[in-house]
């Protein structure tokens, strides 16, 4: 309850921020609130960025920029980079490195729970391709340090038409395939099958 309490004292000037935090803070993964704990006061940036981050994917879903695929797709590979990209501006990079590997530390355990992220049950080669983007998030937010969100979306979409980041392999009819070019069958998957035989290829692919 600690915790809980310096949330709401360092957010108390918007008290409806502060709820909407605290209650934010509960929903999170062990590994994330480890670092809101060891970042507090960059917290409230991470959690204005991270809404941000998804306004702006909703923004390219509806401009029809990418594809329509939140788990694995480009519209995928958008959020996580976007996302990196903004927090390495406004909290650094170590930070922002930090906070994406918490959050997929958190995926493993959540799939191990049977949650979901995002209506999706995660995966190691999703989680690869994750890391990579967000890796490429932080290295275009160090290269556009001064740079406005909308300088940055472009440069982000840019990118991945480009090939620089990573999404999964699919078929024609859009279900998620092996290098081989087999439907991966997910049917009867268990709380072992943190692995599955998905490709991850270059996302101008």
């Amino acid at each position: 309850m600690r915790i809980l309490f310096l949330l709401i004292f360092l957010f108390s000037a918007d008290s409806i921020l502060a709820q909407s935090l605290s209650a934010q803070f509960f929903k999170l993964s062990c590994a994330e609130k480890t670092w809101v704990i060891a970042h507090l006061f960059k917290a409230k940036k991470a959690f204005n960025i991270t809404k941000e981050a998804r306004e702006e994917t909703k923004i390219v879903l509806q401009q029809n920029l990418l594809d329509t695929f939140p788990h694995g797709g480009r519209l995928d590979a958008f959020r996580h980079t976007y996302w990196m990209a903004r927090l390495t501006q406004c909290i650094g990079s170590r930070a922002a490195r930090r906070l994406g590997k918490a959050h997929e530390k958190g995926n493993y355990r959540s799939f191990r729970k049977g949650r979901t992220e995002d209506g999706f049950l995660q995966d190691q080669t999703a989680v690869e391709m994750d890391l990579f983007n967000n890796d490429q998030g932080i290295k275009i937010g160090k290269d556009n340090s001064q740079g406005t969100c909308d300088s940055l979306k472009t440069i982000v979409i840019s990118a991945i038409h480009n090939g620089q980041l990573k999404i999964l392999k699919r078929s024609e009819s859009g279900r998620l395939i092996s290098c081989e070019g087999e439907i991966v069958n997910t049917s009867n998957r268990g709380k072992k099958d943190w692995k599955l035989p998905y490709c991850l290829i270059s996302s101008n692919q």
